[in-house]
């Protein structure tokens, strides 16, 4: 997002931006902490004016995804009386990342806190975010959603692909099944059917989202490309998180008990693909492209759109 905004709405910080992402560096970073509303800075927040533009801070921020693997970290803090958005080196002094993430699904992604602890912070690490024009306004934060909706399309392919691999190695069928192996077990083979129609059915939804995204980077001016590709992806979330669910229930019906042993840990697939889907819940999904749809009421501008 940082990279696709630098070049879309260049600031005067984008080339700094743009060159540490071109030698290959990454970018994390957390808006909130567990407590306080969404996109407001936490109380927890602890800030020290040392010198001129210098200041001492101190916090915890939570759902820090991929922030453990970052080389760089993008918050935001209130330096002086004014709210700046500070880039600044995960390996900087006082700068802690415990890798604390609780949740049961999305174990590897790193999405549990930024501790900083009076971590000094200058003017010198400001950096300038683009502003929404009102008059042309453009949906910053799409390819976050196309890109997390790709994730749960994956999970989908890969439940077929374990689906196919179970019913493959399975030797042992059900006393009352009419077929000798599984694999030539007509149900069986429904089954298999129906979750390949589904699986490509999520590929085909998101990539049809991503092409309108990459419709609107071509002309990032234009507000109604924008407004297209925003829909497209909300719609496919909706979709593609359905059918991808049906694929893991597929995965199941087609397994024996033995198959499902935790030492296979299939069951990944759906605290993956729920825990994802958590972040930016499907139902607030269905209420805005209901009113679209019948009032023509354009969704929100922020991060989950």
């Amino acid at each position: 997002m940082a990279v696709e905004n630098a070049i879309l709405e260049p600031t005067p910080s984008s080339p700094r931006l743009l060159a540490l992402a071109a030698e290959g560096l990454l970018f994390g970073g957390a808006a909130q902490d567990r407590t306080g509303s969404s996109g407001s800075e936490p109380p927890e927040t602890k800030v020290e004016q040392v010198g001129e533009d210098e200041y001492l801070v101190s916090c915890r921020r939570y759902y820090s995804t991929g922030s453990v693997y970052a080389d760089y970290l993008i918050l935001s803090v209130t330096l002086g009386d004014a709210p700046r958005t500070v880039l600044i080196e995960s390996g900087r002094p006082g700068v802690e990342l415990p890798d604390d993430w609780d949740g049961f699904g999305q174990r590897l992604t790193g999405s549990g806190s930024i501790v900083l602890d009076r971590v000094r912070i200058t003017g010198a690490d400001a950096i300038e975010r683009p502003v929404v024009d009102k008059d042309q306004p453009r949906y910053p934060f799409t390819f976050n959603q196309v890109h997390l909706t790709t994730v749960v399309a994956g999970i989908a392919n890969r439940a077929l692909l374990d689906a196919v691999e179970l019913v493959r190695s399975r030797t042992r069928n059900y006393y009352h099944g009419p077929a000798g192996q599984v694999q030539d077990e007509p149900v069986i083979q429904a089954v298999i059917g129906v979750a390949s129609a589904k699986a490509f059915a999520a590929t085909a939804t998101i990539s049809a989202a991503a092409a309108l995204l990459e419709q609107s980077w071509d002309v990032p001016q234009d507000f109604g490309l924008s407004l297209e590709a925003t829909l497209a992806a909300s719609r496919a979330k909706i979709t593609v998180e359905s059918l991808a669910l049906d694929v893991i229930d597929a995965l199941t019906q087609v397994a024996s008990g033995s198959t499902l042993s935790t030492e296979r840990a299939l069951d990944r697939h759906w605290r993956n693909l729920k825990v994802l889907a958590s972040h930016n819940p499907s139902i607030y999904k269905h209420q805005v492209l209901g009113a679209y749809e019948l009032h023509g009421t354009q969704p929100p501008l922020g991060v989950y759109f």
